[in-house]
């Protein structure tokens, strides 16, 4: 038996008619009485409507269909209404009372009544024919009384009609639903039952699937809440099988108000002293929703953020150095580092100024790693190495379809990538003019929007930035905006160079002497008193980065010649640069690394030394080391063969 179908016989007799029906059509629904609206009858559908017995569809005529309408609105409700031949035959049969008919009607049949009124009168001979429309079992009743008075002698329609024709000493004949009407109506409620079925399916594959989301998901259609996950009702603390009002419980008001304000798409809101973002998306030209409504944990989104920026601090946003890795004895060296390690104890912002080479990021990585961020992440930009119009979206992220080119799900930026860590902003003097202003703002606000976003993002980042130029005379230039300056600058370090702490030349060169001769498992240089002069004499230009290059050039040749003065040749390119010594704050020193310093000798010699000392300057790497000499793979790997078997 099809529980999903309750037919209610419109009169007695008829189940004559339906059993042949149902009999043809190999189908067996639930059958009840239903002419009148009784006691036993409601008991009866009150027992079904409840549980898995619960009907989908439900067939009744006239009143009662109305009635059962009214009660049970969310089970479809399909009208086995007379057809014309129906009316026809009722009308026929109150002939024998008189000419005078009144037809009661519900809304369904008047329309096809008021149009053949005149053509039935004509063909049934009629006086005068009216129609009495209803729609419920009262106005049925009283229209029957209607038509008495205005002049009536007999009157056709259902049950409910017969009963007060009786009541009022008038006649009554009952319309008739023949067949094909009943076929029709048990066609149009198996077509609804199928319909719901493949809906009931979707709806618990859907729901399958969003009870394994681990935000709370609504969906709504016609202003009511169709699904539920067990997420959200668990948010709510409501059993799923509540009805709608109570599934919102206490947050009922604030939750629609959300939901029916088309200008609002995100809103927190306080559940159990618990944050919520309420997202919504309105669904447009569909029939299983109007509304989505996600609810996502604050707290969890900020602990998956934190776990997002976390993988990312362990794929390389991580300081190397700390202040025991700084090499210098000098008195200006060590006043430096004790400012910088009271600095670390804090959390402002730091501007390290001084020339190129000198250490400046090292200081800054040293600071991060002192500082109660050293287990977050350490983000370092290069402010002059990325393009101008890259710049704004690599520092503050974009959102998919920000712009051409931009990447599908959008791009965090180094902002939020150094969320609870330090962000380095090294040659801030290289920043354009017109970013700066955007960079005031999120260092002002501590918040910041992606490209391409209206929603706003807090960050809690500590900045570190670097300069090689005179920041004074950038803001008089107007070349740097000056309120910029003081955020930056709330604490200050002045990086001495080389030439001004002499005493650490010595000191760095048997640093980087030991630190290549390891790295290459070469033989460890000893500096002879002259080389000690010659290092100490040089000015330096290039400060550490540019002793580091000439010791590592030393260290690498040192094993393949003997040459007294050999570091005196590594210096070859580097002389001339002392009157850049003056200048305040030097610009990047360019090109040194493209330089290489060899000793004349027989060609096949120079050959070798090229080799070898590309070879070490590329970590050994054969293939870059053949890529950049200009040579195929084959002929580099057979000349060093030959130089080992020489060195043999």
């Amino acid at each position: 038996m099809d529980k999903r179908l309750v037919i209610l016989t419109p009169y007695k007799g008829f189940e004559i008619v339906l059993d042949e029906i149902l009999e043809e059509m190999n189908y067996q629904p639930i059958v009840i009485e239903g002419q009148d609206i009784t006691i036993e009858l409601l008991n009866e559908l009150e027992s079904r409507f409840s549980g898995d017995a619960y009907p989908d569809v439900i067939i009744s005529r006239g009143g009662v269909a109305s009635h059962i309408s009214s009660l049970y609105k969310s089970t479809a409700m399909v009208r086995m209404e007379p057809d014309y031949m129906d009316v026809m035959t009722a009308i026929d049969k109150a002939r024998k009372y008189g000419r005078k008919i009144g037809i009661i009607a519900n809304p369904e049949t008047i329309y096809f009544l008021k149009n053949q009124r005149h053509v039935i009168q004509q063909i049934m001979d009629l006086q005068e024919l009216r129609i009495y429309p209803f729609e419920t079992i009262d106005e049925i009743k009283k229209q029957v009384i209607h038509g008495k008075m205005d002049g009536m002698e007999a009157m056709v329609g259902g049950t409910a009609a017969l009963d007060s024709g009786m009541e009022n000493d008038m006649p009554v004949e009952v319309i008739g639903t023949s067949k094909i009407s009943a076929i029709n109506a048990i066609s149009q409620a198996t077509s609804i039952i199928n319909a719901r079925k493949k809906d009931r399916l979707q709806l618990e594959n859907l729901l399958f699937v969003l009870n394994f989301i681990k935000e709370g998901i609504m969906i709504i259609k016609d202003n009511r809440v169709r699904l539920s996950n067990t997420k959200l009702q668990k948010i709510l603390r409501h059993d799923p099988k509540s009805t709608i009002p109570t599934i919102m419980g206490e947050y009922m008001d604030t939750i629609w108000e959300f939901i029916n304000d088309v200008d609002r798409t995100k809103e927190i809101i306080n559940i159990d002293k618990t944050n919520y973002l309420m997202e919504k998306s309105r669904i447009h030209n569909q029939n299983f929703a109007d509304v989505i409504v996600v609810f996502h944990n604050v707290t969890k989104i900020q602990e998956q953020e934190q776990k997002i920026r976390s993988q990312l601090y362990t794929k390389g946003f991580v300081a190397k150095y700390a202040f025991g890795d700084i090499v210098g004895d000098s008195q200006s060296m060590k006043s430096v580092m004790d400012q910088a390690i009271i600095y670390a104890a804090t959390d402002a912002n730091v501007l390290i100024s001084g020339k190129s080479g000198t250490g400046k990021e090292l200081l800054a990585q040293s600071i991060h790693n002192e500082s109660k961020r050293r287990e977050k992440p350490f983000v370092a930009v290069n402010c002059v190495a990325i393009p101008e119009n890259l710049l704004e979206s690599e520092l503050f992220g974009y959102v998919e379809g920000a712009f051409s080119g931009a990447k599908k799900g959008g791009k965090l930026g180094l902002f939020e990538l150094a969320h609870e860590g330090t962000l380095l902003l090294d040659e801030i003097n290289s920043l354009p003019i017109a970013l700066q202003g955007k960079l005031l703002r999120v260092i002002q606000e501590k918040e910041l929007r992606r490209i391409g976003s209206d929603s706003v993002i807090s960050i809690d980042v500590r900045i570190i930035s670097t300069t090689n130029q005179n920041m004074h005379t950038m803001i008089e230039n107007k070349k740097f905006r000056p309120d910029l300056f003081y955020r930056l600058n709330t604490l200050n370090l002045k990086v001495p160079d080389l030439a001004g702490r002499k005493e650490d030349i010595l000191t760095l060169a048997n640093h980087f002497c030991a630190h290549y001769a390891k790295k290459y498992e070469m033989a460890l240089p000893t500096l002879s008193q002259a080389d000690r002069t010659l290092l100490d004499g040089y000015g330096w230009p290039g400060n550490i980065r540019e002793l580091e290059n000439v010791i590592h050039r030393y260290v690498i040749l040192y094993s393949q010649m003997n040459s007294e003065d050999l570091l005196r040749n590594c210096f070859e390119g580097n002389e001339g640069r002392d009157d850049r010594d003056h200048q305040e704050y030097d610009e990047p020193s360019r090109g040194w690394e493209d330089v290489l310093t060899i000793a004349r000798s027989t060609l096949s010699e120079m050959e070798n030394e090229i080799i070898m000392t590309v070879l070490g300057e590329n970590k050994w790497n054969r293939e870059i080391t053949a890529e950049k000499l200009g040579l195929c793979r084959t002929t580099l790997w057979r000349k060093i063969k030959q130089i080992e078997e020489i060195k043999a």
